[in-house]
């Protein structure tokens, strides 16, 4: 683990505990272990997390969190120094800033892009318009 000030100000200390124990859920390791866990201790490189358990952590996150607490989608937009310097405390701001955003809004039914549903039968090709014979 690494020690020193979390890499951002404003780790929330309760939502750093409640990832902490998620931590310990994917992998498994004893709780001896999760209270070495500092904020600027990095996912792959500190706790030596694999594909496997990040993917677990991902899965995790968005059961507990919601659909907005997006990882991978998180990890695409950074760059590869970015995911190796991945640390909990970043774990912990991405968490706590989807779970601020506003939820999404929904257009209300019947503005554009709704699809449309013809009231009538379709006009084959060589069909008369009202389907006459």
């Amino acid at each position: 683990m690494t020690d020193g000030a979390p890499t951002s100000g404003g780790t929330d200390p309760g939502l750093f505990a409640e990832i902490v124990g998620i931590l310990l859920e994917v992998t498994r390791e004893s709780a001896e272990w999760a209270a070495t866990i500092t904020p600027n201790a990095r996912l792959e490189v500190d706790l030596g997390m694999e594909s496997i358990e990040l993917l677990a952590l991902a899965e995790l996150l968005q059961s507990r969190y919601g659909d907005r607490v997006d990882l991978p989608a998180f990890v695409a937009g950074l760059d590869i120094d970015r995911i190796i310097g991945l640390s909990v405390a970043d774990l912990v701001d991405f968490v706590a800033a989807q779970r601020a955003a506003p939820a999404p809004r929904m257009p209300p039914a019947g503005t554009p892009g709704e699809p449309v549903m013809p009231s009538a039968s379709p006009v084959m090709p060589g069909q008369p318009v009202g389907g006459g014979a």
